[in-house]
């Protein structure tokens, strides 16, 4: 009997949800057009599009899809994190869309949706690197 309740606790606690999952996590945020502000600069599309993908490669994201003004972006994270997203841009800014991921807890909740912290420096990284780029 004794080894019918320790076996039933233990199977509890397994299925029981650890506070790890989904603890670190944060909002998802999809950066809806990240102006360029490039004071005195003359931006084409063409080298804006040029900027995001030098700013993806240095960071490790690979174009996965294209068509005018609108790029489609994976990056994988020491084989074990994926992310996608799709970049939509112009002269005067880009935004950025959480499309999917791969094991980066990725939850919608009341509230919305959530994801590991990581993801929002990827992506501020990205829009960082793409500004800095064009400002030069």
């Amino acid at each position: 009997m004794k080894h019918l309740i320790a076996l039933l606790a233990f199977t509890l606690l397994l299925a029981a949800p650890m506070p790890s999952q989904g603890a670190h996590t944060a909002p998802l945020i999809n950066h809806k057009h990240a102006d360029f502000n490039a004071a005195g600069h003359t931006l084409t599309s063409d080298k804006v599009r040029e900027a995001i993908v030098a700013a993806g490669a240095a960071h490790g994201w690979k174009v996965v899809a294209e068509s005018p003004g609108q790029l489609a972006l994976h990056v994988d994270v020491r084989n074990t994190h994926r992310v996608d997203v799709k970049i939509s841009y112009d002269e005067r800014g880009m935004t950025v869309d959480y499309v999917s991921s791969e094991n980066l807890n990725y939850r919608v909740r009341e509230g919305g949706a959530r994801i590991h912290p990581k993801y929002n420096t990827w992506v501020d990284l990205l829009i960082h690197d793409t500004i800095s780029r064009l400002s030069s």
